[in-house]
């Protein structure tokens, strides 16, 4: 009986301990699997390129993170000049865009802004379209006023309709933002961009590319040239290969209103473009001055003592932003105030290029959100006023 009663007591100690390890790994398993479904479910509420204006079509509105990659490799993707994806190396045509995904941009960023913008914004839709393999579609009536743009059209109240869309929220429009390398990964079928992504380092590895699609439209270049060649200095010659054509651009008007003074946007001063001036008069013994602006009468004060034997100054009238834009493309170097207008100018003309140093002003709110090297490239010449 006692032999019987110690072995019934090892069997039931057996079954209560393995009752318990059962019970515990069965409850730990329950615990993994709820916590997995819990992060796999849960929303997403950290994301700081969430979306945050409404489109047509809300509901479909994607919000998904992109996949990680290492974030020094990401960094370089805006700093390393050698960096590079797979496919950025590859120039190819439009009709490579068959994808039945695009990238557009975001509705509530299809605003007033003018070519300069838009321009800004469109290479960047262009390199994400580059490096994700999608279609890019330009807002209607955008750069058509200048350019022959070979890219589908989209009206802007009709993007909310080609949702399940994905908005990436760009942190600041004068810095370069990594976190547009990282959106290969995602899945949904729009990819709206919302923001002004002013840095060249966007699209610095589809240039040849981007240069292919803003062709000037023939009527636009055809009335530049006729420009130039009408006001050529005919007592030099006429034939320019006895004098620079200087191009100047000269941003004031809204650059001068209280709010963006405090703000920190600066306008180039007289004394700035008469050291730019000066430093091509060194380097040219005779130079043809264009300049367009928004105040003429300002700019002709700024230039009112220069040497009449070695300067002859031509300003731009009448004229709309798309043929004073192709007229500064065709100038042998160019004078820069501020603003994208101009620096556009300098982009397309690839010729030297003067720019105003002492933009924004030091200690401003617009110049914590500005990082130079993303901005002026890098062999452009900064003189201060």
């Amino acid at each position: 009986m006692a032999i019987v009663s110690r072995s019934r007591r090892k069997k039931t100690c057996f079954l209560i301990f393995a009752s318990f390890v059962f019970g515990v790994a069965l409850s730990g398993l329950g615990i993994s699997t709820v916590f997995k479904i819990a992060n796999r479910t849960a929303p997403v509420n950290n994301m700081s390129d969430r979306f945050r204006h409404p489109v047509e079509a809300k509901e479909n509105v994607v919000y998904e993170t992109p996949s990680p990659v290492d974030l020094p490799s990401l960094w370089n993707a805006c700093d390393d000049d050698h960096y590079s994806y797979d496919r950025w190396s590859k120039p190819h045509d439009n009709d490579e865009y068959t994808s039945s995904k695009y990238v557009t941009i975001n509705p509530p960023s299809i605003d007033d802004r003018r070519l300069g913008n838009q321009m800004f914004d469109f290479a960047a839709v262009l390199a994400v379209a580059d490096y994700t393999r999608r279609q890019p579609l330009l807002p209607r009536g955008w750069l058509d006023d200048a350019f022959d743009v070979p890219v589908k059209r989209v009206d802007r109240d009709l993007i909310g309709t080609l949702c399940p869309c994905y908005v990436f929220e760009e942190r600041s429009g004068l810095r370069c933002d990594a976190r547009v390398f990282n959106l290969r990964s995602i899945s949904a079928a729009g990819l709206l961009l919302n923001g002004y992504f002013q840095s060249f380092k966007y699209f610095r590895r589809i240039e040849r590319h981007l240069r292919r699609h803003l062709k000037f439209r023939g009527d636009v270049k055809a009335v530049a040239e006729k420009f130039l060649t009408d006001h050529r200095p005919t007592e030099w010659g006429g034939d320019g290969s006895n004098y620079a054509t200087i191009g100047v651009h000269a941003r004031r008007g809204d650059m001068l209103r209280p709010h963006l003074r405090q703000y920190g946007y600066t306008t180039a001063t007289k004394q700035y473009f008469r050291r730019a001036l000066r430093y091509f008069a060194e380097r040219h013994p005779r130079i043809h001055l264009i300049v367009a602006s928004d105040d003429l009468t300002w700019m002709k004060s700024s230039f009112e003592d220069t040497d009449d034997q070695q300067v002859r100054l031509t300003f731009s009238t009448g004229n709309p932003a798309a043929v004073d834009l192709a007229i500064l493309t065709l100038c042998d170097a160019l004078i820069l105030s501020t603003g994208t207008f101009g620096w556009w100018a300098a982009w397309l003309s690839n010729v030297t290029t003067v720019y105003f140093k002492d933009w924004p002003q030091p200690g401003s709110r617009l110049e914590n959100n500005f990082r130079k090297e993303d901005y002026y490239p890098s062999h452009w010449i900064a003189i201060s006023g």
